[in-house]
């Protein structure tokens, strides 16, 4: 949660730093699309302190090591975005907006469907006795 809030920190500072329209459009973007994926970490977290399937959902091998490559990816991809909003023109920086933008997306349509998991795995009949 820590990372997601760095990244909207780095994100804001280029939008209120740049001086260029075009910049700050698609830096508003970005720190869009990092709060909705701070909402659904929140909710996520929320649910696995209440719900052990949850919990362990979001204890498994996989999702661990998606949560790892985006805690070490995204604070990467962020510094590499303002370092270049700082060094490019607005054209030349649009290409590494969109990646960031794609990134952020993926992260949120997985945190979301893990969600939608442990919606459907809470769902199922328990087995009888």
């Amino acid at each position: 949660m820590a990372v997601v809030d760095d990244a909207k920190r780095d994100l804001k500072e280029v939008y209120y730093t740049t001086r260029s329209e075009r910049v700050k459009k698609g830096a508003r973007e970005l720190v869009a699309l990092t709060v909705a994926v701070q909402r659904v970490a929140k909710g996520l977290l929320e649910r696995a302190s209440t719900s052990r399937l949850a919990r362990g959902v979001l204890t498994d091998r996989h999702a661990t090591a998606r949560l790892e490559t985006w805690r070490t990816g995204l604070p990467a991809r962020v510094a590499d975005y303002k370092r270049r909003a700082r060094e490019l023109r607005a054209g030349q920086l649009e290409p590494f907006q969109q990646a960031l933008a794609k990134y952020i997306r993926t992260i949120s349509e997985e945190l979301t469907a893990w969600d939608e998991d442990i919606d459907t795995l809470e769902g199922l009949p328990r087995p009888p006795r």
